[in-house]
């Protein structure tokens, strides 16, 4: 029998654990904004940080109404039970599937006011987000099935979600931006890769080919480290070019992020270890990015 849907089961399906992969976005548009074009909106910002909160709970929920009805997520292979809210908290998957057209609606609705407020860009980039967030998890061949998830799920969070952010504040268009969202596409695909590697033996069966099951737990494994080695260059590459005065604090990431190398270098991509693979991620990512963001910013502020 189903239960009735409570606030936990909502922010469950929300998956709160996962919103730095929204916030982090609106943060480094916000410091390539005031940085690079001198131009920064308070209300604009935190509506932005609303509308992409929402975005990122829509695909969530989602992706667990599309996983539960399709049989992919049970009892028997889901070992997390703050992470399955459909199953555990014996949803009617119409209900999860509402919560998330809400989600959804009221992402939408924020964006309308920005593209009334800011222009057609903007429009037309959230069209494109919108549609692979429908193509994410619902169709015959989703997203998420296929080996592509990574690239997609970076670009668009990491990459085209912060360009049209910068747009927003700035109204400023330039397609060259999203060079400056290089370590945040690098991160937030490499999110979805200790996920995907963590489910491996689950998606198997489910009839995925993500690219952890093409590639093997061994090499996705080292990808994973070494893709959080590639985010550290490429944030060196772009403060010694582009904010050289505050490039000593990539000297400074360097250092800090060593001890969590050791412990990515070291963890167990299993799916009764899921929860800790995904913190020790999401520690790095935030860790990586809050020093990239500074120092953008502190170059805006301190030499701009």
């Amino acid at each position: 029998m189903y239960q009735k849907l409570t606030i936990k089961a909502i922010k469950e399906l929300a998956a709160p654990q996962t919103w730095p992969a929204s916030i982090l976005p609106i943060l480094l548009a916000g410091a390539c904004s005031f940085t690079l074009y001198r131009r920064f909106s308070w209300g604009i910002f935190f509506l932005l940080l609303g509308i992409s909160i929402l975005l990122q709970s829509a695909v969530n929920t989602f992706n667990d109404y599309y996983d539960f009805i399709r049989g992919n997520d049970t009892e028997d292979n889901f070992f997390d039970k703050n992470d399955a809210s459909i199953i555990y908290n014996h949803l009617n998957p119409k209900t999860a599937l509402l919560v998330g057209s809400v989600f959804l609606g009221l992402a939408l609705f924020g964006g309308l006011y920005l593209v009334i407020h800011c222009g057609w860009p903007l429009f037309w980039l959230g069209l494109v987000g919108a549609i692979v967030i429908c193509l994410y998890s619902a169709g015959p061949l989703p997203i998420s099935y296929l080996p592509i998830g990574e690239f997609i799920s970076g670009f668009m969070m990491g990459g085209l979600l912060p360009l049209a952010a910068i747009f927003a504040l700035s109204n400023q268009f330039a397609w060259h931006d999203i060079y400056y969202c290089i370590p945040l596409i690098l991160s937030i695909g490499t999110i979805l890769l200790t996920n995907n590697t963590c489910d491996i033996e689950r998606d198997i069966p489910a009839g995925r080919k993500t690219l952890p099951i093409l590639l093997g737990k061994q090499i996705s494994a080292r990808l994973h480290v070494w893709s959080f080695a590639a985010v550290i260059f490429s944030i060196f590459f772009l403060a010694y070019w582009h904010f050289p005065h505050t490039i000593w604090l990539g000297i400074l990431l360097l250092l800090h992020s060593i001890p969590y190398f050791i412990k990515l270098w070291n963890m167990q991509f299993t799916a009764q270890n899921r929860r800790n693979a995904m913190q020790n991620t999401l520690q790095m990512t935030i860790l990586i990015n809050s020093y990239y963001i500074i120092i953008v910013l502190l170059e805006g502020l301190l030499f701009g």
